[in-house]
């Protein structure tokens, strides 16, 4: 997932956004997925959370300041449908690769 070419920001502030897996990754049987997740280019200071859709953690993963690009490497479980969802505090785009999986 990228937002870089599209000209506006990929996720918006207290928003979340879900990430649909594909590219090598199995459709079933599937528990957490390996990250690169990087945030450029964000509006303001702020925080990025990577979660099985659902209920929001109380946890960041990746903490950035404004026009910055911050990588990190992220494990997440996934939801009941294989996906993620990111949720920023501010208007980022957002760069996502899957680098790998865990089975259940």
């Amino acid at each position: 997932m990228s937002s870089r070419h599209h000209g506006n920001h990929d996720i918006h502030a207290g928003r979340h956004r879900i990430a649909t897996l594909r590219g090598g990754v199995p459709a079933s049987g599937l528990d957490s997925v390996v990250l690169n997740v990087t945030v450029t280019d964000p509006a303001a200071a702020g925080y990025l959370v990577v979660y099985p859709c659902g209920g929001l953690p109380n946890a960041s993963n990746l903490n950035f300041v404004a026009g910055q690009s911050v990588p990190n490497g992220v494990v997440a479980k996934v939801d009941w449908a294989g996906n993620v969802c990111l949720w920023s505090t501010t208007a980022t785009h957002l760069v996502v690769d899957v680098v790998g999986y865990v089975r259940t």
